[in-house]
Formats: C-alpha cells, structure tokens, sequence
C-alpha cells in the first residue's frame, strides 16, 4: 500500500544545514590530522626513536623541534588544502539542494 508523501521544505533546509556543518567539520579534521601527522612525520624525519636517549634530542639541538614544526605546517596546511576541496562538494551539494526548494516554491506561487 503506497502513502501519500507530502513536500517538506523544511527537511531540504535542515539536510543543507547538515551538510554546511560536516563540511565545516571536515575542513577542521583534516586541518587536524594533517597537523598530527606532519608533527609524526618530523618526529621520524629527524631520526627520532621512541627511547628516552631519543626524546630529549627535542630539547638539547632543537633541530627536531624544527623538523617538526615545518612538517606540521606543510602537512597541516595539505590536509587544509584536502579538507576544502571536499568541504566544496558538502556545499555544492546543499546549494543543489536549496536551489531544488528554491525552484519548488517558487512553481507553487506561480500555480
């Protein structure tokens, strides 16, 4: 038995307010892990070890602590760049969506 479904515009308005706030989200976490992964990355790059002879090197020549921080800003400003250009999609997405209701209401006026 088939229903009768109605047109809701608020569930267009509320799917394009999801979809504004995960790309929002998106933008942050890859910002992040980009950022965490960069500072790993550096880490190793300079050699880096998981003994306690290893961790002090941070502090005594501070070349690791460059290294690190150069590749947390490279690689966190990449996850930026990756994060943007998915976030694009989220949005283009929702503007599809908000042009559909856009285009819906504006025929129920005219009719």
């Amino acid at each position: 038995m088939a229903r009768n479904i109605e047109y809701n515009p608020s569930i267009i308005q509320t799917f394009a307010n999801r979809l504004y706030s995960q790309a929002n989200f998106i933008v942050f976490l890859f910002t992040i892990l980009g950022f965490l992964s960069g500072a790993f990355f550096g880490f190793v790059l300079d050699g880096g070890g998981v003994g306690a002879n290893d961790l002090h090197k941070i502090t005594d020549d501070g070349t690791m602590l460059i290294y690190i921080t150069i590749c947390s800003v490279i690689i966190g400003l990449l996850g930026f760049a990756i994060g943007l250009s998915i976030a694009f999609r989220f949005k283009l997405q929702a503007q599809v969506a908000l042009c559909q209701k856009t285009i819906e209401e504006n025929t129920h006026r005219k009719a």
